[in-house]
């Protein structure tokens, strides 16, 4: 199957399943993730976003009024603190920090989730760092073919994914596919469950 066909057949049957929706792609990454968190969160909401980047969408998160602390490796802080020097930025690996339970209401991984080494313990640990009612919001590739550049430390059919999260004690309220840019989204809501140890 071509990678067209695939991404077609994921997209109608986790829409068929009633996982998700299929959207259309936005202008660009920042303003599809905030009409995501936009529909999900009240305003001045406490976002941790790991594998912040550039900084350029915890600016977006920060003007729309949200308290937002972005995570990354130190060399890549460097360059977005000098872009940002307004925002909360944390240089470490998330792997090596902790912050104390229910510390955000949202937590964001965009893109990163596939270069987390321990990805289900970084998954629990998020859980216990949201609120009673936190949300988790996590993007990655949707075919295997764009994650083939040695920077990517694995690929997670969506089902797969979904599963993590399911083990990390969330409840996933929303899976959907962003159409013509080969990536889609879980959304996780903490719901009182504990993570399988």
């Amino acid at each position: 199957m071509n990678e067209e066909d695939w991404i077609a057949k994921q997209s109608q049957t986790y829409v068929a399943q009633g996982y998700g929706e299929t959207s259309r792609a936005l202008a660009s990454p920042n303003e599809r993730y905030g009409r995501v968190l936009d529909s999900h969160l009240p305003a001045h909401a406490r976002i941790l976003d790991i594998g912040c980047n550039d900084g350029s969408f915890c600016k977006v998160l920060a003007d729309k009024g949200y308290a937002v602390t972005g995570v990354d490796l130190p060399a890549v802080i460097e360059r977005a603190s000098a872009h940002y020097p307004e925002l909360d930025l944390i240089a470490a690996d998330i792997e090596d920090i902790d912050w104390p339970e229910r510390t955000f209401d949202a937590i964001v991984v965009f893109g990163t989730i596939e270069h987390i080494i321990h990805d289900f313990e970084l998954l629990k640990k998020a859980y216990s760092w949201l609120n009673a009612r936190g949300q988790i919001f996590l993007t990655t590739p949707l075919s295997p073919e764009k994650i083939d550049d040695g920077d990517h430390l694995r690929f997670y059919p969506p089902v797969s994914l979904r599963n993590l999260v399911l083990l990390a004690g969330f409840k996933v309220s929303k899976v959907e596919v962003f159409q013509g840019i080969d990536e889609y989204l879980i959304v996780g809501e903490k719901n009182g469950r504990k993570p399988i140890p």
